[in-house]
């Protein structure tokens, strides 16, 4: 994995605030807060993780896929957070429950096919299949972070949307980057 200067240093500095902004929602620990605290650490991690992967070779490499699933898994359980209060999701267990179990299922299966090393190069030809769903297992979460993050801004009062554009654009930016990433590379199999 190659990446130029700026990217490199771009991923230090977002590693950096992360973590910083981890360390303090961590260390006020309040209800909300901890979701997104839980979600900037695994973000941090991950950065450093593409930082550590470029600078020191490809020996890393195998660290980098589970971080981006636990990564991506911390922002859709922050913004479910949000969501909670809106969707009712402590009056209705079921639905909390299934939303839960749904997330907790793409992610295990992801990082299964993570452990197994799906994520690389060394895909088997006899099982193309695995590499496929590994891939379309990253568009499903991609496409559900945008559709949660629509519910958030939608269901938001709308005196408060102000207070939540910026997180929505935001992650927004992230999870629509996944979807053209992840859609490149199933069309294109690279």
């Amino acid at each position: 994995m190659k990446l130029t200067d700026v990217g490199l240093f771009s991923h230090l500095i977002g590693g950096i605030g992360f973590a910083a902004l981890a360390g303090k929602i961590l260390w006020r620990r309040s209800g909300a807060s901890l979701w997104l605290g839980g979600a900037a650490a695994m973000t941090a991690l991950w950065a450093f993780g593409v930082v550590v992967v470029a600078r020191y070779g490809a020996a890393y490499a195998p660290i980098l896929s589970p971080l981006e699933t636990l990564r991506t898994a911390a922002w859709l359980a922050f913004v479910i957070s949000l969501l909670r209060v809106s969707w009712r999701l402590d009056d209705r267990l079921r639905s909390s429950f299934a939303v839960a179990g749904a997330i907790g299922f793409v992610t295990t299966v992801q990082l299964m096919l993570d452990l197994l090393d799906i994520a690389s190069s060394r895909i088997d030809a006899a099982t193309p299949w695995l590499g496929a769903l590994f891939v379309i297992l990253r568009l499903t979460v991609a496409i559900s972070g945008l559709v949660l993050l629509h519910n958030l801004y939608v269901n938001a009062a709308p005196a408060s949307r102000t207070g939540i554009r910026l997180l929505c654009i935001g992650l927004a930016g992230f999870f629509g980057y996944d979807l053209n990433l992840y859609t490149l590379q199933f069309l294109l199999g690279e």
